[in-house]
């Protein structure tokens, strides 16, 4: 018998149940599988859940529904397929205003060619760009410290070394 959930016999539940999912990254991240080995002897009639919970919920109602074409094998091999290559980070995208602002947030991020130039461009602009920064305080309401309206102020400048940048980043 094998632990891998990929090829389990799914075509059997001998019991129903109802599962609720809460959220919370690291219970996203453990759902499929443990959804799966649920639907080894339940079959999920009712299934709901909060934030990665519930995104968790509508992959395993749509497991149940192709439960007798390969839905929870599919939902299996749904962990694997998100951590390979990039497609996690290709299924977030920017909308039309603020494709740039992205761009430049997530410059660093996957790889090859393309993910080297934009990280030699950040470098570039932090020659470029002016520095600066807020003034913060602390909010008593919340205890986070929040940004001062009206205060912003240039700082030193310390640019990134595009060598440094393409060996660091």
């Amino acid at each position: 018998m094998t632990d891998d959930p990929r090829t389990f016999d799914y075509s059997s539940p001998r019991r129903s149940c109802d599962v609720v999912m809460k959220g919370g990254i690291t219970s996203g991240v453990v759902y499929p599988h443990a959804v799966c080995e649920l639907a080894r002897t339940y079959r999920l009639c009712s299934v709901g859940g909060t934030s990665a919970g519930a995104i968790a919920a509508a992959v395993a109602g749509a497991a149940e529904l192709g439960r007798g074409s390969g839905g929870f094998a599919k939902l299996a091999a749904l962990p694997s397929w998100i951590s390979s290559d990039q497609h996690l980070f290709e299924l977030f995208q920017p909308q039309p205003r603020t494709r740039r602002l992205y761009r430049v947030l997530t410059a660093g991020l996957g790889g090859g060619l393309r993910a080297k130039l934009r990280i030699l461009l950040a470098a570039v602009a932090s020659h470029v760009l002016p520095a600066g920064e807020y003034d913060r305080r602390e909010d008593p309401a919340t205890g986070r410290r929040i940004v001062v309206a009206g205060t912003y102020h240039a700082v030193a400048a310390r640019p990134v070394e595009a060598f440094r940048a393409l060996v660091d980043g």
